[in-house]
């Protein structure tokens, strides 16, 4: 479907945009470790010396921005939570 492509290449587009520009060093860093390299969080936590909670707080965070830019595109719908709590 052209029309499902379309909005995938957006979607993919700005979760690029916001990894590129939004997050900081250290959590781009970190996120594309985790989420697109796949390497196990405890070898980030024996290879940059942070705790466990600091990487989950580091993908939490940067989600969180690209959760933000993604709604504010139109591609996801706000949620009763904001993340902020």
């Amino acid at each position: 479907d052209p029309a499902r492509h379309a909005e995938a290449a957006g979607i993919l587009a700005e979760v690029r945009r916001v990894v590129d520009e939004e997050l900081t060093a250290h959590q781009r860093r970190i996120f594309v470790a985790v989420v697109v390299d796949q390497i196990p969080r405890d070898a980030l936590v024996a290879e940059l010396g942070l705790q466990k909670n600091a990487i989950y707080k580091v993908i939490f965070d940067a989600r969180r921005k690209i959760r933000r830019a993604l709604v504010a595109k139109g591609y996801l719908e706000e949620s009763g939570w904001s993340g902020d709590e």
